[in-house]
Formats: structure tokens, C-alpha cells, sequence
């Protein structure tokens, strides 16, 4: 995949292809050349909601959304096989800046099934904007490593159109990228939902 340079770091782009309209439905995320899912949930469908997220092997994991209390409801990832609460991809956590505190949503994930699994956040930055970060023990959000952002209007890209992008330094094969788009896909439900209700 073919990244930009910016100093050091190689910086990866993702393109949110669709409309933009529904977080949990009707867009691609897109990367060339090896980075592509696709986020399907049926409009007819009844409790509980299932969210589809596909990859270029085919079905590769499902959100079972029953969103009952505090409970969002059930994630599977097919591959490496694994079963956990959604709630697990938008953890409450604090973080104190300068005296100050922030609220933020973490989840773990490792770069491989043997790799211990690390503490990551995304911070919301503004409306549709957040922020990833690999949390350290230091004070602070602790290492920027992405960014989300909605364009203002669609956006001619290669990729096709787009309505938002993910900028990231990390390896694009990493299984972080998957973790990253789940979490980020509920963080950005549950932001929209809250500001409908």
C-alpha cells in the first residue's frame, strides 16, 4: 500500500466511500491496494440489528446491536475467532491533561494474536473528528497514531467518493486497523445517537 512520507513516519489514508449518513451502514472503507470493508445492515431487520462488516475474503465480522441500558450488544470477528461485548470497543475513560479531565472511549487490541494487547483511544475532537491513541502509564492521552475526520462536502478521491478519510502511521496490515474501524464505527453511533436524544 502506498503511504505518504511525512518525516519519518509513513502515513497510510483511508477513504469512507457512501453517503455518510448512517455509521453502521451503506459505506466502504477504502485503502489501495489491500485495505477494503464494507459495513451492511439491513433496514428491515428487527432485534437484534445485525451489522455485517465485510473484507476483500469475504464476511469477516458481525455487530449484533441490541442497545438495551448500557448494553450496545455483541461483536464476532471470524478471524482469529472471537466473541466479546461491544461495549469492550468504547470503554468510559479518563485522561487528565494538564490539570484538566477529559473524557474519551478506549479498546484493546494487539498487532498479533502473540503480541500482549495494548490500550488504544479514540478522542472526539469535534463533530464526526476523533483522534487515535496508543495510551501509555505517562499522564496524557499518550501516542497520536490516527485521525478521522468528515470532509465539509463529498470528496473526489481514487478510492471514489468520499465523506470522510483516517490518516494513521501504524503497518496497514496490522489487525489494529480492523479493531480501530469496529470501535470507531459504535463510537460514531453512539455519538450520533446522543445527540439525537
Amino acid at each position: 500500500m502506498a503511504g505518504v512520507v511525512e518525516g519519518e513516519n509513513v502515513v497510510y489514508t483511508l477513504f469512507f466511500i457512501g453517503n455518510g449518513t448512517n455509521p453502521r451502514d451503506g459505506f466502504d472503507i477504502m485503502g489501495t491496494p489491500d485495505v477494503w470493508f464494507r459495513f451492511v445492515t439491513p433496514h428491515e431487520q428487527l432485534d437484534p440489528i445485525r451489522t455485517t462488516i465485510r473484507g476483500l475474503s469475504g464476511d469477516i465480522a458481525t455487530f449484533d446491536w441490541t442497545l438495551r441500558g448500557a448494553a450496545v450488544g455483541t461483536a464476532t470477528i471470524l478471524d482469529p475467532p472471537r466473541r466479546f461485548h461491544m461495549h469492550d470497543l468504547v470503554l468510559l475513560d479518563e485522561v487528565v491533561v494538564e490539570g484538566q479531565i477529559f473524557h474519551c472511549r478506549a479498546f484493546y487490541s494487539a498487532s498479533a494474536p502473540t503480541l500482549p494487547r495494548l490500550l488504544y483511544r479514540w478522542v472526539r475532537r469535534a463533530r464526526d473528528a476523533y483522534e487515535l491513541y496508543v495510551a501509555h502509564d505517562t499522564a496524557g492521552f499518550g501516542t497520536l497514531i490516527g485521525s478521522f475526520a468528515a470532509n465539509a462536502e463529498i470528496e473526489q478521491t481514487a478510492a471514489g467518493p468520499a465523506f470522510a478519510s483516517f490518516s494513521y502511521n501504524f503497518d496497514w496490515h496490522d489487525p489494529l486497523v480492523l479493531d480501530a474501524m469496529l470501535a470507531l464505527c459504535v463510537n460514531r453511533f453512539l455519538d450520533r445517537m446522543q445527540a439525537s436524544a
